[in-house]
């Protein structure tokens, strides 16, 4: 019997100096949302840079409340999901205890989380964009109001200057929250933002020691996340892009043969193309009739374009939609060089072959074909043709 007592009792010692397992941790996200439908599904979702992977879901209740679990060791990024038009980010470390209010009808102005400080920055983040994009398609939803109109052309300078102060104000605030959050992982949402779905917040080549500054902090902060990971490979492909002078994604850069653009027209309505310029300078400028600011580019042009028109072309690219627009304003200005226009806007087959995402644009080409300089106005301009042409 002391045997057996004795066996136990050294067994009870034993077990009892075993380090514990840790013990779970569980997150969770609750809530209660206005305008919720019988039987609705709320879903939460990881979400790894390719995929999003179920973690939990629930039916609403009779009064819109839900709570969902999620179990995890580290920071990551989630997708709240409800039948409503807009998913919910968040940035969920392993503790949290998440509540959210929201309207389902009117998620992305009304939602708002306590419980964790960066899913609150992503908050800000999201509603600051959205309402850029509420004054943006405002904009464009009068400009196709009018642009048949005989109006157009005294509406359309108060659009562009309004377009361009409330993107201007919009990259201000998101430079502002990287250059404060840049040792947070929701930098990365600041980013990957779009005012529209055809412009990016930040562009890649211009913008590109914001990446790199994010990548920085991040890559030693978080080393071992896969959004991390991403932007760090990203970035390394920039750098090497930047340093070889070849695009990441489509965009021109110089030392590249500039692309083709077809049925160029003269002042006598005779059709060439790009490349039958090729031993000579030329310029390739987008504007449109609508752009003011495009326009006055075009003015500061003109004014080089006089001293030194023997040296090189000018082909200005449109993105006008209405051929009457576009004729008046070439006769009103007094533009003197070849001229081209699709009549498509934004998806005409020269501002996406070039990459262009905002006016004005210009492309400086060599007589070989070569871009040799992008986006250079005003004295810069004057200043790159001084450095051609050497007088």
């Amino acid at each position: 019997m002391k045997k057996i007592f004795y066996l136990s009792t050294l067994l009870i010692l034993l077990f009892s100096c075993q380090p514990k397992a840790p013990e779970q941790a569980y997150f969770t996200v609750s809530g209660k949302f206005q305008n919720t439908s019988k039987g609705e599904i709320i879903t939460l979702y990881h979400k790894n840079p390719d995929e999003l992977i179920t973690i939990d879901s629930a039916e609403f209740s009779s009064k819109g409340e839900f709570e969902l679990k999620g179990l995890s060791t580290k920071k990551h990024f989630y997708i709240l999901r409800s039948s409503a038009n807009y998913d919910i980010v968040l940035l969920i470390d392993s503790t949290d205890q998440i509540t959210i209010t929201a309207d389902n009808k009117n998620l992305i102005n009304t939602y708002e989380v306590t419980g964790s400080k960066e899913s609150f920055l992503i908050q800000n983040l999201e509603q600051q964009i959205s309402r850029t994009r509420y004054v943006i398609d405002s904009l464009g939803g009068i400009y196709r109001k009018y642009y048949q109109s005989s109006e157009i052309d005294s509406i359309k300078p108060r659009l562009d200057k309004k377009f361009f102060e409330t993107y201007n104000n919009q990259k201000q605030f998101s430079v502002n929250f990287i250059k404060k959050y840049s040792n947070s992982l929701v930098s990365l949402i600041a980013l990957s933002q779009y005012i529209s779905e055809k412009k990016p917040v930040f562009d890649t080549q211009k913008d590109a020691h914001y990446y790199f500054m994010v990548d920085s902090v991040l890559s030693k902060k978080y080393p071992n996340s896969a959004d991390v990971k991403k932007m760090n490979q990203f970035c390394i492909t920039l750098k090497k892009n930047i340093k070889n002078n070849t695009p990441p994604s489509g965009n021109l850069v110089v030392g590249m043969n500039a692309p083709e653009i077809l049925d160029i027209k003269n002042l006598m309505n005779q059709s060439i193309n790009l490349s039958t310029l090729n031993g000579k300078y030329v310029i390739v400028s987008f504007w449109a009739s609508w752009s003011s600011i495009s326009i006055k580019e075009n003015y500061n042009l003109n004014k080089w374009y006089w001293k030194y028109y023997h040296k090189f072309d000018v082909v200005n690219v449109s993105l006008d939609q209405n051929e009457q627009s576009w004729q008046n304003s070439i006769k009103r200005h007094k533009f003197h060089w070849f001229h081209v226009c699709h009549f498509n806007e934004w998806d005409s087959e020269p501002v996406k072959d070039y990459n262009v995402t905002e006016l004005p644009a210009n492309f400086i080409i060599d007589p070989s074909g070569k871009i040799i300089r992008i986006d250079v106005f005003g004295d810069d301009l004057h200043q790159a043709l001084f450095e051609i042409f050497g007088v």
